[in-house]
């Protein structure tokens, strides 16, 4: 399928065993829109055209999006505009064992641009991953701005963050993050790196726990974290 989009605006429902490829802006492969109870499963997803997320969410709860296979590229638009699977105003989602590819975004991104808040989605068991040697800042494997979000079990290679929580009370455990790499940075000896920022960034609250770091080169730090009294 070829420059279409299948939209939900409904309770129950599942769209499976697709393959769409999209070059059309602002076009979304497949939307749930002010739905709950859909499974978005086992479809693969090309697109290049900005704002035209293989995968989004908005206003939905209660959905699956299981083992989607999604890639996007900077064929037209900002880097910011190119997310693999997009979450807006989402809330109780599963986003699970997906393999998303990006050029220069984020892969996974709960977004509060534009859209209110996603909380309470459990994002676990997908592999997420850049296509290109040295990505902008604006690549996060997993980047959650809402609160009560779950990322465990996700596998994150070269991107210049791996995972990050920009709300509260999120969890990030027992991820692996691979190759953290990008932007450019100055070394001690005054010769120009390349890195990435962080592997794993936690904002207020965040649980981090039984995370490996593997062949980092950041900037900063492997971890931060900012104030918790998960303990």
């Amino acid at each position: 399928m070829y420059d279409c989009t299948i939209e939900f605006r409904s309770t129950g429902g599942t769209v499976s065993n697709l393959c769409i490829e999209n070059h059309v802006n602002q076009l979304v492969p497949i939307l749930l829109n002010d739905s709950s109870s859909i499974n978005v499963l086992y479809n693969t997803i090309f697109s290049d055209g900005y704002s035209a997320y293989p995968i989004a969410l908005t206003s939905t709860v209660n959905s699956y999006v299981y083992g989607n296979k999604v890639e996007t590229v900077m064929g037209k638009g900002g880097a910011w505009q190119h997310p693999g699977i997009f979450l807006g105003d989402s809330h109780y989602n599963y986003v699970l064992n997906n393999d998303v590819t990006v050029e220069e975004s984020n892969g996974i991104y709960l977004s509060s641009y534009g859209t209110k808040e996603s909380n309470f989605n459990i994002i676990s068991g997908n592999t997420i991953k850049s296509s290109i040697s040295n990505p902008s800042s604006w690549s996060y494997g997993v980047q959650m701005m809402g609160n009560h979000n779950n990322a465990t079990n996700n596998t994150v290679i070269g991107m210049f963050r791996g995972i990050s929580s920009a709300g509260s009370y999120n969890s990030i455990v027992n991820n692996k993050i691979i190759n953290s790499t990008g932007g450019f940075y100055q070394g001690s000896s005054g010769s120009t790196l390349a890195g990435g920022d962080y592997a794993i960034f936690g904002y207020d609250h965040t649980l981090i726990a039984n995370n490996s770091i593997l062949n980092a080169r950041v900037s900063n730090a492997g971890i931060y974290a900012a104030t918790n009294d998960w303990f």
